[in-house]
């Protein structure tokens, strides 16, 4: 599992998330950029779940502490990771299965955060 953990960092730091995130306005004229995204929502999923493996296995290893003795950094540390990551993982797949479920038109019409959906208004 150590030998794992560089190439798994190096993959979830998602540098092509990152850059692709950065320079998506310029091409929206250029061509379709829900193709590139829904890749990418691929590669996130498979991200995030080797991240919450790895993170459920470093909880696991912190929770045999003592339970009457002190709260430690890495079993703060091991608890934030995994619970982080399991909130990232709801909010992606919510925002990819309503992509798949209702296309990128109708998207825009279930989000209750957006201005001019069917939800409560920001402005």
């Amino acid at each position: 599992m150590e030998a794992l953990r560089k190439p798994v960092g190096l993959y979830l730091v998602a540098v092509a998330v990152a850059v692709f995130f950065i320079i998506n306005p310029f091409l929206v004229k250029s061509f379709n950029v829900m193709t590139v995204w829904r890749v990418l929502d691929v590669l996130m999923v498979i991200g995030l779940a080797l991240a919450l493996i790895f993170n459920f296995s470093r909880k696991r290893e912190e929770c045999g502490r003592d339970p009457e003795g002190p709260v430690t950094r890495r079993y703060l540390e091991a608890n934030a990771a995994f619970y982080l990551t399991v909130g990232l993982m709801i909010l992606l797949l919510h925002n990819w299965f309503s992509l798949l479920a209702l296309g990128e038109q109708n998207l825009n019409e279930t989000d209750p955060i957006r201005p001019g959906s069917s939800g409560r208004s920001l402005t």
